[in-house]
C-alpha cells in the first residue's frame, strides 16, 4: 500500500515549519539585544573607572551638561580617553555624576551608572 503525502498534511507540515522559525528568529534577535545589554553595562563600567581615574588626579569628576559620549562632549572627551560607539550619556556638576544608556531589551527602561559605583536598571532618570 503506498500512501502519498496529500495537500491538506503538506500544508500542515508547512505550517509547523514556519512556527518553529518563527519562534527561533524571535528567541535569536532576544539573544542579540541581551548581548547588547552586556556590552553597555561593560562600556558603561569602563567609562566609569576612567572617570574615578580623573576624580583620583584631579579631586573632582569632568563638570558637564547631559551630553551623549558617542556624538559629542568634546570638553570631556579631551579630559579622559574614552570612545563609545554605543549612545551614552553623561552628566555631572564635578561632585556626583550620572552615566546611563537606554536597554536594548526593554526600551523603557535605562542602565544608570553612578558615582556610588552602583548600575542600576530604572524606569525614570535621576536627577544629580
Amino acid at each position: 500500500m503506498n500512501r502519498t503525502i496529500d495537500k491538506k498534511e503538506s500544508f500542515l507540515v508547512l505550517v509547523i515549519i514556519c512556527i518553529f522559525s518563527l519562534l527561533l528568529v524571535i528567541f535569536s534577535i532576544r539573544g542579540v539585544n541581551i548581548a547588547r545589554d552586556l556590552t553597555l553595562q561593560a562600556n558603561m563600567e569602563r567609562i566609569s573607572s576612567t572617570l574615578f581615574e580623573y576624580y583620583i588626579s584631579n579631586d573632582s569628576f569632568p563638570a558637564s551638561e547631559k551630553c551623549n559620549l558617542k556624538d559629542s562632549c568634546p570638553s570631556l572627551k579631551e579630559k579622559i580617553d574614552v570612545f563609545v560607539y554605543q549612545d551614552i550619556f553623561y552628566e555631572s556638576n564635578k561632585e556626583d555624576y550620572i552615566i546611563y544608556g537606554r536597554s536594548f531589551q526593554d526600551r523603557k527602561s535605562f542602565f544608570v551608572f553612578d558615582s556610588d559605583l552602583k548600575m542600576e536598571k530604572v524606569l525614570v532618570l535621576p536627577e544629580l
